[in-house]
């Protein structure tokens, strides 16, 4: 069976699209979604004349949905 005699199939459309929580749960008409993304601060410590830098701990920031 081909995609385009299928009812329930729908065009990919620029402004809208489909999302899909992780327990299966989707919400439609979505309009913005802002991506996940990652903070990681900088850590220094000093031996004596020497500094490193080395990544602290990560943290994830929000994500807006707008229908």
């Amino acid at each position: 069976m081909s995609w385009w005699s299928n009812a329930a199939t729908e065009p990919k459309r620029k402004n809208k699209f489909y999302v899909s929580m992780g327990t299966g749960g989707k919400l439609y008409s979505v309009s913005t979604v802002s991506k996940p993304a990652v903070t990681i601060e900088s850590k220094e410590y000093q031996m004596i004349n020497h500094f490193y830098k080395y990544p602290g701990i990560p943290k994830w920031e929000n994500i807006s949905i707008k229908t």
